[in-house]
């Protein structure tokens, strides 16, 4: 199965907390957090890499499992697949809500997405498209190939019955299935989405407190 975990890192805003949890990291984690000055971005990296440490404690998974980080705003994500299968793919992404970038859209969504975004008042199309962003960057990060991949040969559509997204078009060298999972953080100021070659994922996120 897919876990997924978020925790908020605002605690390691202070000094104190954040020293106490740098400590837990390894040596090439302690030396990226050092070179970021931005005291947001060093709580993220020291975060997201401590969420994933008591992720393995917690389901007793070994260094090979298959995992993927993300971070936005006071938000650390992280999904692993516990399966130990050789070669499992899995990618996850976590955006905090803001307003509806047309342009990016415009660049980099399929068309029935952006139609899809379009179809609501003004205040929904923000969430709407945050909700097909992270979707986006959970298979680009499950698939690593990142933006090498056309951004136009793939595209996402929502099976009504089930609620569930699926891929309605892939890029052509693709012949697996990928699933997805999606999830609402908080009241909805941010948004997360799950990718992967299997389609077990855990239906809520575990939060972690730092």
């Amino acid at each position: 199965m897919i876990k997924t975990w978020i925790a908020d890192v605002t605690p390691l805003y202070e000094t104190e907390t954040y020293r106490r949890y740098y400590c837990l990291v390894p040596d090439f984690r302690k030396e990226k957090a050092d070179k970021i000055t931005v005291w947001e971005k060093k709580a993220q990296s020291i975060g997201v890499w401590v969420l994933l440490q008591k992720m393995r404690q917690y389901y007793s998974l070994d260094e090979q499992a298959n995992f993927n980080l993300s971070h936005s705003g006071k938000y650390v994500l992280c999904s692993v697949d516990d399966s130990g299968t050789k070669g499992a793919e899995v990618g996850c992404d976590v955006e905090m809500v803001g307003r509806y970038h047309a342009k990016i859209a415009n660049r980099y969504f399929a068309e029935e997405e952006i139609d899809w975004i379009n179809g609501k008042q003004a205040l929904e199309r923000s969430e709407r498209f945050y909700r097909i962003w992270v979707l986006r960057e959970s298979f680009l990060k499950a698939t690593r190939k990142g933006m090498q991949l056309d951004m136009k040969t793939f595209a996402f559509h929502m099976k009504n019955m089930e609620q569930k997204w699926e891929l309605s078009r892939q890029p052509k060298d693709f012949g697996k299935k990928y699933y997805f999972q999606e999830y609402r953080v908080g009241n909805g100021e941010a948004r997360a989405a799950v990718c992967a070659d299997r389609c077990e994922f855990s239906k809520t996120m575990k939060r972690f407190c730092f």
